[in-house]
């Protein structure tokens, strides 16, 4: 860098001596580089997908090269995008590197976190039998993230569908039709996670057997 002045001065303020060096670039400014980035999501459930927005910015040049640590994954694009698919938390990076040689950095510790789906099951206490047939339905299901909010139960019989917030509900319903029932059953979790379970051909009612009194 050339440069234009070069002066030393002894100055003194309030009793003590400073030495002052000023130094005046022939660019008046300095060239400077500075990495900076955006993201379209920084959470989500099970596999998603992320996209990455450079907003590096640079006073001396321009911005020639890249380099990504999307956790663990490297990428020269600009703008990337990277899918996340495993549980925990990730750190992004950025480094950028400038027509003049500077180089500039930036990390967002654990900005990407990826929540497991919980897991919807629930057993019966009958599978089979003459109608009408009541069947009781007992919640199993569980989730790594916390607690499970809401569970939605398809189940078809004079229950058909409810909707519940509590783990503990009593849920049953009456089957007074021949045939085979398929139940289900979705939950989601404190993070908004969900999952749905669907046990196909669980129940099976039978008409019972026609009795002839002569």
């Amino acid at each position: 860098m050339t440069l234009l002045i070069k002066s030393i001065y002894n100055i003194n303020f309030l009793s003590t001596s400073w030495l002052v060096v000023l130094m005046v670039a022939s660019s008046g400014i300095m060239a400077q580089v500075q990495a900076g980035f955006l993201v379209d999501k920084t959470e989500g459930c099970g596999t998603f997908a992320v996209n990455f927005l450079d907003q590096s910015s640079v006073t001396d040049g321009t911005i020639t090269d890249w380099l990504w640590d999307l956790g663990g994954v490297v990428s020269t694009k600009q703008n990337p995008g990277r899918i996340f698919s495993q549980p925990g938390s990730y750190t992004i990076c950025l480094t950028v590197k400038t027509s003049k040689g500077a180089t500039s950095k930036l990390c967002k510790d654990q900005l990407i976190k990826v929540y497991q789906n919980p897991v919807a099951d629930f057993i019966v206490d009958a599978t089979s039998g003459c109608s009408p047939l009541t069947v009781n339905f007992i919640n199993k299901s569980t989730s790594a993230n916390g607690a499970i909010i809401s569970w939605v139960w398809d189940i078809g019989g004079s229950a058909n569908l409810i909707t519940s917030t509590d783990s503990l509900q009593n849920i049953l319903t009456a089957y007074n039709t021949e045939s085979k029932y398929s139940p289900s059953l979705s939950v989601t979790d404190a993070k908004g996670c969900k999952h749905t379970v669907t046990k196909p051909d669980l129940i099976s009612v039978t008409t019972p057997p026609r009795v002839d009194v002569r």
